[in-house]
């Protein structure tokens, strides 16, 4: 059987004699994990890797969110900073470095929020050929008795 030892931030499977350290949130270490788990049910791993894909694409999709926000942070802080220069606004010192804080702080969420998002698309796209791969090899026949291909 395959036991799986924990530390704060890796994660191996004891099954091996020089066990590998991976990150926790790799989905290699995932398929690795599976791959090797004695299921005797393909159709409880497909749908295994079907609530991976869907957890992930939740987290996708707050990524995506996170990135609206953003910009909505980085453009709303050139128009504070770029009004209180040219006196469309009260010209203040709190006023420029709030403008100059959210548009930094905006470039660098946005940054982070599109790490993650290709992280966890890359994750998906393997998750994705792997379910495609065991639903392939399922021997699949129709209604009548008649195979499928």
């Amino acid at each position: 059987m395959t036991k799986i030892h924990r530390t704060r931030d890796k994660a191996f499977v004891a099954q091996d004699p020089k066990p590998e350290l991976r990150p926790l949130g790799s989905a290699a270490w995932y398929l690795k994990l599976i791959w090797n788990h004695p299921m005797t049910e393909v159709h409880q791993q497909i749908e295994d890797l079907e609530a991976e894909i869907n957890s992930l694409s939740d987290a996708a999709e707050q990524c995506r969110k996170g990135m609206v926000v953003a910009k909505v942070a980085v453009g709303g802080g050139i128009v504070l900073f770029a009004a209180s220069l040219l006196g469309l606004i009260r010209p203040d010192a709190i006023v420029l470095v709030v403008g100059i804080a959210a548009g930094l702080a905006g470039i660098a969420f946005y940054g982070s929020s599109r790490g993650s998002l290709e992280r966890l698309t890359g994750d998906i796209r393997a998750l994705e050929a792997r379910r495609a791969e065991m639903i392939d090899a399922i021997d699949l026949t129709a209604v009548g008795g008649v195979k499928t291909v």
